[in-house]
């Protein structure tokens, strides 16, 4: 517990002290939006998701190699994570700065499902309460069709209910706040609940800046990039049905 509570705190830190640096470097570049749901109609900086998937990465890193002098970790989960992140945000990063059709959206997010496709970490096999979908015998259909169709579906999910103030970091906060507790309950390894405490840190970060009346959005770098790491992490956890009904 100690170390769960040690990879949020850091992860919460980092996000909020990058925002308030991020939010005046983008409000003096102008990388700004007009918050439409006011009345005021006021100027809000964007791309503040950049703050989030930073202290995602930094604290959970940062975490990783702390605790692997205490204790034993498996890193590959937190490693795919990581580089799962990363690919889906700068994906979102070029929708946000291009705007991508929906079509090259929804292909493009498929490709940041490469680090969990190589790596091959999780159960090839999806338990819906009473019935168990098993790929045992189908592996490649498993990793080269459901784990990329997976991952499109629960970021571009995320990232369409997006809108309002707080909308998209409050249900960050809210689905990896319920993952971390189904982990704990569940006794899962602890790299996993490593990685929910540090989404949970940096989402709750977001949360406080974006929600209403919103001083930063967040972008489609944070909806793109948490949506992927969800769909990641309940893949690499065993936890698809739990997410799914998260999500919806």
């Amino acid at each position: 517990y100690l170390y769960i509570f040690f990879a949020f705190f850091l992860s919460l830190s980092i996000t909020v002290l990058i925002m308030l640096l991020l939010i005046s470097k983008m409000l003096r570049a102008e990388i700004c939006g007009i918050d439409v749901n006011k009345k005021e109609k006021p100027v809000i900086p964007e791309m503040g998701g950049l703050a989030g998937i930073l202290g995602f990465t930094l604290g959970i890193s940062l975490s990783l190699g702390i605790i692997k002098y205490f204790d034993y970790l498996d890193e590959k989960p937190i490693l795919v994570s990581i580089s799962v992140v990363c690919l889906a945000a700068l994906i979102g990063l070029l929708d946000d700065v291009s705007i991508l059709a929906r079509k090259e959206k929804a292909w493009l997010i498929s490709l940041s499902s490469l680090p969990l496709i190589i790596s091959q970490i999780g159960n090839k096999s999806i338990a819906f309460l009473s019935y168990n979908l098993d790929f045992t015998q189908f592996p490649l259909v498993f990793w080269l069709i459901v784990v990329p169709f997976g991952i499109t579906c629960c970021a571009n999910a995320v990232n369409m209910s997006a809108g309002y103030n707080g909308l998209e970091s409050g249900q960050f906060t809210v689905i990896s706040f319920s993952l971390l507790i189904i982990s704990i309950l569940d006794e899962i390894n602890l790299t996993m609940a490593l990685i929910y405490s540090s989404l949970v840190g940096s989402s709750l970060g977001l949360f406080y800046f974006n929600k209403y009346p919103s001083k930063v959005f967040v972008g489609d770098i944070a909806t793109l990039g948490f949506g992927a790491l969800i769909a990641t992490t309940a893949i690499m956890g065993g936890y698809i049905i739990y997410a799914i009904i998260c999500i919806a």
